[in-house]
């Protein structure tokens, strides 16, 4: 731990001193996402409790057309570069990014970051959980991201994006939260460390009024996973799905549904499966400091899919729902209660947090 965390300060401070001359003029920010969370999970063969804190960095600059992005979450555990991006504006409306990116694959991914006091809950759905948690799909990709946008008609907008780059390679976790197999995305300051091969991805968001959020989208994916650990050499992930965002007056309404189908291919044989997966969440503000939402979801054809077979750490139905109260313009406290149906057993998971954005 202590090299990668020489390593990751050696190359930012690089990084800086090179910037230095021009961050005098750049447009720059920096935000600091605190979190001190609370949980305890009670199931028919155990119970378990936790209390920790993290602490996410994000920060960007513009320098005439150039742009930078970044994000390092701070846990117990240590330190990671999560997202380390070097973009260039070829027009006000199209950029391109070179680094390791949020994989533009559906909604969830892309709107909230590892802080989690910009979204209204505290839990990520089962389907949008990031790879260290025991995600199914990829997260983060190294490589390069084309976005681009196209006014339409009055008001309306369509926002374009693609990336292309190195997929998670699939192996024994490392986290006391998760066990048996869990994707590994290439890290940003060990390029050699782990097998990496490609994902594609590919989105479409159509935006009725472009100075809103509301958003309807298509997405479509492939990646190819090479195996560690196990008897399977590899795996061939084609994903598409379709996702919307809608606010209207005091309720907020997201959702998204994927579409998988699966290669698991060993030595001698190739086990073909599908599966669909999806969530819908609904938030309900009802004073301006108060929201309550709930969150429901659900997935078919889990029970004969051989990739899913491997992912231990995922639940395939959840229904989630909590409160959350915004104590000042940049704090909030959350409570949720959530549960899971994993096919053997359905814990109960209840978590209190305080999340917050500085300054």
């Amino acid at each position: 731990m202590s090299s990668i965390l020489t390593t990751t300060a050696c190359w930012l401070l690089v990084i800086y001193l090179a910037l230095l001359p021009c961050l005098a003029q750049a447009e720059k920010d920096l935000f600091i996402f605190p979190e001190l969370r609370t949980l305890r999970i009670n199931s028919d063969n155990s119970d378990f409790s936790d209390t920790y804190a993290t602490i996410d960095f994000f920060g960007s600059v513009r320098y005439d057309q150039f742009r930078f992005l970044g994000e390092i979450f701070l846990t117990e555990d240590g330190i990671e570069a999560e997202r380390f991006q070097l973009g260039y504006d070829f027009s006000a409306l199209s950029t391109a990014w070179l680094g390791r990116f949020h994989n533009p694959l559906g909604y969830w991914n892309t709107q909230y970051h590892h802080g989690t006091y910009l979204q209204t809950s505290i839990s990520r759905p089962e389907i949008a959980k990031f790879e260290h948690n025991g995600g199914l799909f990829p997260s983060h990709v190294s490589g390069v991201l084309l976005e681009t946008g196209h006014d339409i008609n009055n008001d309306g907008a369509l926002d374009f994006s693609f990336a292309a780059g190195t997929s998670p390679e699939l192996r024994m976790g490392n986290d006391q939260s998760t066990s048996g197999l869990v994707l590994h995305p290439r890290e940003l300051f060990s390029t050699g460390k782990g097998n990496h091969k490609l994902s594609l991805t590919a989105r479409i968001i159509y935006r009725p009024e472009s100075v809103q959020n509301n958003q309807l989208g298509f997405f479509a994916s492939q990646a190819n996973i090479k195996v560690s650990d196990s008897s399977i050499e590899t795996i061939d992930l084609k994903i598409a799905g379709l996702f919307a965002y809608w606010q209207a007056q005091n309720l907020n309404f997201y959702g998204s549904l994927f579409y998988s189908r699966d290669n698991v291919n060993s030595a001698n044989a190739t086990d073909k499966g599908s599966f669909t997966s999806g969530y819908m969440q609904l938030d309900y503000l009802f004073s301006s400091d108060w929201t309550v939402f709930a969150r429901v979801e659900n997935t078919s054809g889990e029970k004969t899919d051989p990739y899913l077979a491997l992912m231990s750490n995922f639940s395939p139905e959840a229904q989630v729902t909590g409160l959350r109260w915004d104590i000042t313009r940049q704090q909030a406290i959350k409570f949720e209660i959530s549960r899971k149906h994993t096919g053997t057993e359905e814990p109960v998971t209840t978590i209190l947090n305080w999340a917050a954005i500085f300054p």
